[in-house]
């Protein structure tokens, strides 16, 4: 780490030390000081966007989101059609309970790059938080054609499905969330639920249910699995930050 700072020192407007040393701060998990290394005044131009854009998903996994947003921002002024960094500003307005914006960020994202199934996904995931199924579900289904093996756009596209009461559609989706996300006790619970609760007699399997249920509450060390999976806005799943 020291050699990028005082590469730093000596040239500030280095952008691959930048870009290193956010990369080195986000590996370190010290995201929360990476924007200090930064010099007084430091913005940069376009090749430094991807820098900024680093600094912030750092600041994010540390749960930093203002200070996220503000080098989502700059890397948005050094490079207007940067989808990425669109896509990363909208799910800090999520966490920051600004959904219409997050909305507004994840079609720009969209529009810079057609075919983007972690924005599509995190777009169904906005509009699902608001209450706005029907429209998520278009969403989910697209970043699944782009990516089949989208664990939680398959789960989050169950979960909307249920709150549709389309279980019979649901069920194919949450089972492939189960597969691709094996330590995801989400979906078994929701999983679990539709098994034991389902109104057409067809679909309920109780046994499988139980099963389901038991793994869940292992995963979650006790915890209430099925608190964690009830069908809502808030269980929609998006992939680690990266």
């Amino acid at each position: 780490m020291l050699e990028y700072t005082e590469v730093l020192r000596l040239q500030p407007g280095l952008a691959e030390a930048h870009n290193n040393l956010a990369n080195a701060l986000q590996r370190l998990g010290r995201g929360g000081g990476g924007h200090r290394a930064l010099p007084r005044g430091f913005e940069g131009g376009p090749d430094l966007a991807e820098t900024h854009n680093n600094l912030g998903v750092a600041l994010a996994a540390k749960g930093e989101m203002a200070e996220a947003v503000v080098h989502y921002g700059v890397a948005l002024r050094a490079k207007p059609d940067y989808a990425e960094a669109y896509n990363n500003l909208g799910n800090a307005m999520v966490s920051l309970g600004k959904l219409d914006q997050a909305v507004t960020n994840f079609l720009t994202a969209i529009r810079y790059r057609a075919q983007f199934p972690k924005a599509e996904n995190s777009l169904g995931c906005a509009l699902a938080m608001q209450g706005r199924q029907a429209e998520a579900i278009p969403h989910f289904t697209i970043a699944l054609n782009l990516k089949p093996d989208y664990g939680e756009a398959h789960f989050n596209l169950g979960a909307a499905l249920l709150l549709q009461h389309r279980n019979g559609e649901a069920i194919p989706h949450l089972e492939q969330a189960i597969r691709l996300l094996p330590d995801n006790p989400m979906a078994m619970s929701v999983l679990a639920g539709i098994y034991a609760t389902a109104e057409e007699s067809a679909l309920r399997q109780p046994a499988a249910a139980l099963e389901l249920a038991k793994r869940a509450v292992g995963l979650t060390g006790g915890a209430d699995a099925g608190a964690l999976g009830a069908p809502g806005g808030r269980v929609c799943r998006q992939p680690a930050i990266d």
